[in-house]
């Protein structure tokens, strides 16, 4: 298994052969190694892997897991037909970000952590919070609407939150 860890918390790991139950053992203690030294940002090549069962599966699923606390990625590339199926039957394909080429998964990986904050997933508080105010949900960098904004169809709490929001330093009371 060829693995490459830059400076920057990024990992590059190549594993080869078969990632089954019997060897995803291995598999699965690199990538703990190199999370516990610090990496947040891996791209996975498939290049050389001929086989993944669910054992395989299993350690990308617990990665990305491991991944979402640090604001980490997780990018898996060079993933051949019998990969790509693996992944289409179980369900997963649209968990995973896939690329084609090493190349492309560590521009996607600069690219996340050019912009963590883009890429973080908002707390349902802050989703509520903006469908209040009348801001887009999908639209994390979307300001709400200014209170007293004409057509606008918000309640009076709404009203009263955008102006309190509109001025700083102020709260109720």
């Amino acid at each position: 298994m060829a693995v490459n860890l830059d400076g920057e918390q990024q990992a590059v790991v190549e594993p080869s052969g078969y990632l089954d139950t019997p060897t995803t053992q291995a598999f699965e203690q690199q990538i703990l190694e190199l999370l516990d030294g610090g990496a947040r940002f891996f791209a996975i090549g498939f290049g050389r892997v001929t086989l993944m069962t669910s054992a395989g599966i299993r350690v990308l699923v617990e990665l990305t897991r491991r991944l979402e606390p640090h604001q980490g990625a997780l990018v898996l590339y060079g993933l051949n037909d019998r990969i790509t199926a693996v992944l289409r039957v179980t369900g997963l394909i649209e968990r995973f970000r896939i690329v084609a080429s090493r190349e492309d998964a560590v521009s996607a990986l600069a690219e996340r952590r050019a912009s963590p904050a883009a890429n973080r997933r908002r707390s349902s508080l802050t989703r509520l919070v903006g469908q209040v105010l009348g801001s887009s949900t999908d639209d994390p960098t979307a300001a709400p609407l200014a209170a007293g904004t004409s057509g606008s169809a918000r309640s009076s709490l709404a009203e009263e939150l955008a102006r309190l929001l509109e001025r700083p330093g102020s709260h109720p009371g």
